[in-house]
């Protein structure tokens, strides 16, 4: 039960894991309120668990901004993990004081440690993240780098589901980048589909190796290549002009984007190509083949 004087604001990433770094969103805006639960309401004993990523200073900072007391599980001396309650139905809360005095949480979870805070207890954000990247940091160790080509070197490697997350996220993060009308190049092999940044002279090298192996190499034969035009007009959500696509080839690419920018909407064209004038003065090039 959730005890008088508190709200609790329950945040998800939706699964698409938070990416921290200089040219990154700050969290609060990679993230969303999936609910709100007031005073006096049941809730299922929630469990937040521990990780090394946690004690990032730049997730610390974007997260105590507004004034935020940060509890984070296995670090600053709090337990891993960390639950709502470590009482009983029975124990936790207590009954109703008699006297109507207020009663709190007296147990070792959250709800118990704000119970022992001075002061009114406000509002709980619970933030729940699928994981962390911190684009400041090498994304292998040497031990990391080895293992992982040694497994890119194996003909019979496919992307996994932390595979395919971990694309969404570079993805995710080069699209973030794009103004309105910007144009991105991707590649699809196999199963994967990656999105190229242009700012580099390899614009696939921003993904992990062992993905990139698998889309050039792996699935050499079977390379698709086309461009999205991000579309972000002031007056709704936006959505991606996806050209180069094969019809066979489109719902995965709607998988893929659906992963990184769930509430975008997709509108797929023919990749235009330059031809030489007509006869008739008519302009070469193909039109579009379906929209959003």
């Amino acid at each position: 039960m959730v005890p008088r004087g508190t709200t609790i604001q329950l945040y998800t990433d939706g699964g698409q894991g938070l990416v921290i770094g200089p040219d990154e969103l700050d969290v609060w805006s990679q993230v969303f309120c999936a609910a709100a639960v007031d005073a006096g309401t049941g809730l299922h004993n929630l469990v937040l668990h521990g990780g090394d990523d946690l004690a990032n200073d730049q997730l610390a900072s974007d997260l105590e901004r507004g004034g935020h007391t940060l509890i984070r599980p296995g670090v600053d001396g709090m337990p891993d993990p960390i639950r709502l309650c470590t009482g009983t139905p029975r124990t936790c809360p207590p009954p109703v004081d008699p006297f109507g005095e207020e009663v709190t949480h007296d147990c070792g979870g959250l709800l118990g440690l704000l119970g022992r805070l001075p002061g009114p207890q406000g509002v709980v954000h619970w933030l729940e993240c699928a994981s962390i990247t911190d684009t400041r940091r090498p994304v292998t160790t040497p031990e990391r780098a080895e293992q992982r080509t040694h497994v890119a070197w194996d003909p019979n490697w496919v992307p996994d589901e932390a595979a395919q997350r971990a694309i969404a996220r570079v993805n995710r993060r080069i699209v973030r980048a794009a103004s309105d009308r910007t144009i991105v190049n991707f590649v699809i092999g196999g199963s994967a589909f990656l999105i190229g940044d242009s700012r580099l002279p390899d614009p696939f090298s921003c993904h992990h190796p062992m993905h990139a192996y698998y889309v050039r190499e792996l699935q050499a034969d079977n390379l698709v290549h086309g461009k999205i035009r991000v579309r972000r007009p002031w007056w709704e959500n936006g959505w991606f002009d996806v050209a180069g696509v094969p019809q066979h080839r489109e719902t995965l690419v709607r998988e893929c984007i659906a992963r990184f920018a769930p509430h975008k909407g997709i509108g797929f064209v023919e990749l235009r190509t330059r031809q030489a004038p007509s006869p008739s003065g008519g302009a070469g090039g193909k039109g579009a083949r379906s929209h959003r």
